[in-house]
């Protein structure tokens, strides 16, 4: 009878094995992982599509490393190349896995093989430093780069006015000092100078606010914390320096007022 129960539990072992691994299946899985279209990405710049194998070629020979990112279909997101099983990164393997690795019984264990060797692909230093990939909800995305056309905006007439700037300070010194020849020159004199001052301090906005507007570009096409940090180092600049223009000018009022109250006072 023992006997007899120990065949039924065989054979239903059998069968459980037929429905759960089917190789014909797992090699369709296999050959659909080793055709699928990869991009990779070197210099911020998006590149490919080419096949794992072509993939796997260009991290053996150094061209890709393991901060370098790769996508494709099966991948939620843009990931370092160091990550991705496929192209030698880390493989987490379960209890039951290290356990029962020939048991074909459970569903997941089919799933395994998919991935090529870790020793096909041994070129990549998992030491090395990540670039952290960027949480951000897709409202606060479109709320900064709704800024963007702005900034770009208010640099481009910061530099237009820098232009009026500069060329309404140098020909009207020109002017004054040609004007007056060898009489005594008027406040005038000191007036258009201050023109090519002003054109000077208007450059530095100009370039913060262009610096953002470009940054904030990067950002919705890499989608990285490191852009973001860059676009709000820019925009920190820019309030930087609207903040200590204002103190300054500020400042500058009192003391003509100070001034100008003393004046009139000892007359």
């Amino acid at each position: 009878m023992v006997r007899g129960l120990y065949q039924i539990d065989s054979c239903i072992a059998l069968l459980m094995s037929r429905l759960f691994w089917n190789p014909v299946r797992h090699s369709a899985k296999l050959g659909r992982t080793m055709s699928e279209s990869w991009h990779y990405e070197q210099n911020q710049q998006p590149k490919g599509p080419v096949s794992l194998a072509e993939l796997q070629q260009l991290v053996r020979s150094g061209q890709i490393t393991a901060r370098d990112r790769v996508w494709t279909e099966r991948l939620r997101d843009w990931t370092p190349a160091g990550q991705v099983p496929e192209l030698g990164g880390p493989v987490q393997l379960t209890a039951a896995t290290v356990a029962a690795p020939a048991a074909p019984a459970a569903p997941a264990a089919p799933a395994a093989p998919a991935a090529p060797p870790v020793a096909d692909v041994g070129m990549l230093s998992y030491s090395q430093p990540q670039i952290e990939q960027l949480m951000f909800t897709q409202r606060a995305m479109d709320m900064l780069a709704q800024t963007r056309p702005w900034a770009r905006l208010i640099s481009i007439l910061l530099w237009i006015a820098v232009a009026f700037m500069l060329i309404g300070g140098v020909f009207g010194t020109i002017g004054t000092v040609l004007g007056a020849g060898g009489a005594r020159m008027g406040p005038q004199m000191f007036i258009m100078p201050m023109y090519l001052v002003m054109a000077v301090l208007y450059v530095f906005p100009a370039i913060y606010l262009g610096r953002y507007a470009s940054r904030i570009s990067e950002l919705q096409r890499l989608k990285r914390a490191d852009v973001l940090e860059a676009s709000l180092e820019a925009q920190k600049s820019f309030w930087k320096f609207c903040g200590i223009s204002a103190v300054v000018i500020i400042a500058a009022y009192i003391a003509f007022a100070a001034v100008l109250i003393i004046v009139l006072a000892t007359r």
